[in-house]
């Protein structure tokens, strides 16, 4: 299971990773809890100006071949609490599409969608997708359920092995579930469980019903 920015990582080994297609049926099952965009988070924490400055200088260090530079703390503000590189930052917060790392932004073509969540296919792995309806760290301005469905739509239409049952939004979750009702919880907890139990049992999500693979 991925959280946040971890939900990346569960992304780059499904979908471009050799060793995804050497897992095929190795790998019981994937879920992304509260993945959310890094570069709509920084632009909305960071603010308009700031945002802009670090991404473009970003830019220019890759440009001038020096990607691999730790960013200056005065320029990310810190908000990792960890040295980034310029790549790194740059595939976080581009805003022109091109960044490795920006798998969840709302705005996100469809082409890029085809690359990611329509790229999951060979592994057959099953796949939970669960974003928190109270995030903290998305703008209030993105439809969530909007931007949900249209990733299970690619799943769906390139026959994804997805829980679609289960996937979506989990109403008055936060990103990482402080402060959240005991209620809110229980529905997380009930998504997981069922998942689980399918896939444990040998079981495949076929349009959103359990079924036997």
């Amino acid at each position: 299971m991925g959280h946040s920015t971890g939900c990346q990582d569960v992304m780059e080994y499904l979908c471009r990773l050799e060793v995804s297609q050497q897992a095929d049926g190795l790998l019981d099952g994937a879920i992304l809890q509260a993945p959310v965009s890094d570069r709509e988070a920084l632009a909305q924490i960071m603010g308009k100006d700031s945002y802009d400055r670090s991404w473009k200088h970003a830019q220019k260090l890759i440009k001038a071949g020096r990607g691999e530079e730790i960013m200056s703390t005065q320029i990310t503000q810190n908000i990792f609490e960890a040295p980034c590189t310029a790549s790194r930052w740059y595939s976080l917060s581009s805003p022109l599409h091109d960044g490795a790392d920006d798998f969840f932004s709302s705005d996100t073509p469809m082409e890029n969608l085809e690359a990611t969540f329509g790229k999951i296919t060979p592994a057959r792995t099953p796949l939970l997708i669960l974003y928190s309806g109270a995030d903290e760290f998305t703008p209030q301005t993105v439809n969530k359920k909007a931007m949900v469905e249209r990733w299970l739509d690619v799943c769906r239409r390139h026959g994804v092995n997805v829980d679609f049952a289960n996937s979506g939004i989990i109403e008055g979750a936060t990103h990482n579930f402080a402060k959240c009702t005991d209620a809110v919880v229980k529905d997380f907890l009930g998504r997981v469980g069922r998942f689980l139990k399918v896939v444990g049992g040998g079981g495949g999500f076929e349009g959103g019903l359990m079924s036997k693979v």
